[in-house]
């Protein structure tokens, strides 16, 4: 377990900003603070060039008078188009608007590093995030399955949007936002070389000094790892064989491994 003050104060220390036993100001821990939490926020979309995928609760998702979409798809009654509003794949964006509590379930077989967000588009009745089979919180030390999204109702605020990371190695889905100077660090520690020198390369400038060559050095070695690491995998329907439902039993099938069925 990294603390998330060990990155920080570790990023300073790779440029030489702060001596070897030296404490950083209150000042300095704020600033550090602010420009982690920033790499973390980017990673997925700047690093691993992953972007979420809107997933509409409920579906569909309009207030207007007629549901109308582009490009034209074919209407929901479909039976191929059908999906399961409680069970969004990996690498969703869950657009919440429920009018009725309800429980979502997380990917029961994720892959390590895989990405969901929740986005607060108006609902007025509490959610459940399940961990399905997995715990879920704010860092691996708790034993949480589940966790709730208040909603808003009577209220004219909006629950702030949530990302969570899955760390296979903890078995934990874990809160990518609002990092604590004292919290423990979402990201295992095998990766702790690449945040100390993006931090270090983002901190320079203030110094007015540019990164050093075997810190750059270092940080491309981590992000081609990290990238390969992180690398994610998603079904693709190929030919005439209609659209397949959610499964999840199986991640990158419809057939139950252990029965060999549907």
């Amino acid at each position: 377990m990294t603390l998330v003050s060990t990155i920080i104060t570790l990023g300073y220390r790779e440029s030489n900003f702060v001596g070897q036993a030296s404490e950083l100001t209150a000042e300095e821990q704020t600033e550090g603070l602010a420009l982690l939490q920033s790499l973390v926020d980017s990673f997925f979309p700047a690093i691993l060039d992953l972007k979420p995928t809107p997933w509409w609760i409920p579906e569909p998702h309009n207030t207007a008078d007629s549901f109308v979409r582009h490009p034209s798809q074919a209407p929901r009654s479909n039976n191929f188009l059908a999906k399961n509003d409680n069970y969004p794949p990996e690498g969703s964006r869950v657009m919440l608007r429920n009018t009725s509590a309800m429980t979502i379930n997380m990917q029961a077989q994720p892959q390590d590093g895989a990405w969901m967000q929740f986005v607060d588009c108006g609902f007025t009745a509490d959610v459940t995030i399940s961990g399905n089979g997995n715990f879920i919180g704010d860092d691996t030390t708790g034993v949480a399955t589940s966790v709730v999204l208040g909603s808003t109702i009577g209220a004219n605020t909006r629950v702030p949007t949530r990302s969570y990371l899955y760390r296979a190695d903890v078995a934990t889905w874990l809160r990518l936002e609002d990092l604590v100077y004292a919290g423990e660090f979402p990201f295992p520690s095998m990766w702790d070389d690449y945040w100390i020198t993006a931090l270090a390369m983002r901190l320079s400038p203030r110094f007015g000094n540019e990164p050093r060559q075997i810190t750059f050095a270092r940080y491309k070695d981590m992000v081609t790892s990290m990238r390969g690491w992180y690398r994610q995998s998603k079904e693709v329907i190929v030919g005439d064989v209609g659209h397949a439902s959610q499964n999840y039993n199986n991640r990158l099938g419809n057939v139950d491994p252990n029965t060999g069925g549907w």
